[in-house]
């Protein structure tokens, strides 16, 4: 019976009913919309700051027990992915040879070399700085030259991954005002809605009010109708998404994102109804 009573009002009402289950699909979409390209955007940091890593250049001199104590002291660091690769002057001799396919008589003859490397890849750029400092402390007898980060950040890596961290703040904050304006939309959507149910049944709802019929049966009929405009809001945005995807996510991920929104979109309608039809038929404990 309750059932039945929200589907009447439903259909009672549809001018406003469809609207409200629209709009609230709408949201819903353009919500899994930014979670999809928050997603993408955090793997692409992850990928970039792989990438992205410091040389330092050692004295020809170097002692190779201190080196070797350097790369062991480098890798027990928390803000380091191991392993920290070294390049010896022989190494990088062959890799700058094999890379830009150079003459080896003509770089003999000019008395050519590069000094051996540390290549050190930080878990975050943004470590580079402490990474520095400690390089700067503890190895700076190994060190051909001082190392200053300054230039290096103007490396096309870090500057693509402060853009794109700056963009999942960005999204991130989207995200959270898009909850926002879900919440306060849906909430104002779903009690005019109910408010125009209760407003064709004034005349029912006074009767069963003098009849002293309790407080149940004037309310859950209201809180159903809330209930199953929710429900096929989140229909409507399943249908929504299968129509535009928005790229691969893991389906795991996917799901609890789903669950999510099912469980706040209906929990939204069920309190926002019951609240609405307390308030507006003034029914008191």
């Amino acid at each position: 019976n309750i059932l039945r009573q929200s589907v009447e009002n439903i259909m009672r009402n549809w001018t406003t009913a469809i609207p409200t289950i629209v709009v609230m699909a709408i949201i819903l979409t353009m919500f899994n919309g930014l979670f999809s390209i928050s997603v993408h955007a955090k793997t692409a940091i992850q990928n970039l700051e792989q990438k992205f890593s410091i040389t330092i250049y050692l004295k020809d001199n170097s002692d190779p027990f201190e080196i070797g104590a350097l790369i062991t002291e480098l890798e027990k660091r928390g803000d380091v992915i191991k392993p920290i690769t070294y390049t010896s002057k022989e190494e990088a001799w062959k890799l700058m040879s094999k890379t830009f396919s150079l003459d080896s008589d003509l770089l003999n003859k000019y008395k050519f070399s590069l000094p051996a490397s540390l290549t050190i890849t930080p878990k975050n750029p943004k470590d580079v700085e402490v990474i520095e400092a400690f390089l700067n402390t503890k190895a700076k007898n190994l060190l051909a030259q001082p190392y200053d980060s300054k230039d290096k950040q103007k490396n096309i890596t870090y500057k693509m991954t402060e853009f794109i961290q700056n963009m999942r703040d960005t999204l991130f904050k989207t995200i959270v005002l898009f909850i926002l304006f879900f919440v306060i939309g849906g909430t104002l959507l779903l009690s005019s809605t109910i408010h125009l149910a209760i407003s064709s049944r004034h005349r029912e709802i006074a009767i069963m009010k003098l009849i002293g019929a309790h407080h149940s049966k004037i309310i859950l009929p209201f809180v159903g109708e809330g209930i199953i405009l929710s429900i096929l809001a989140y229909i409507l945005n399943l249908i929504l998404l299968i129509i535009i995807p928005f790229g691969d996510i893991d389906s795991k991920l996917q799901i609890n994102v789903l669950l999510f929104e099912f469980i706040v979109i209906v929990g939204l309608g069920a309190l926002v109804s019951y609240l609405a039809t307390r308030i507006t038929c003034n029914i008191k404990n």
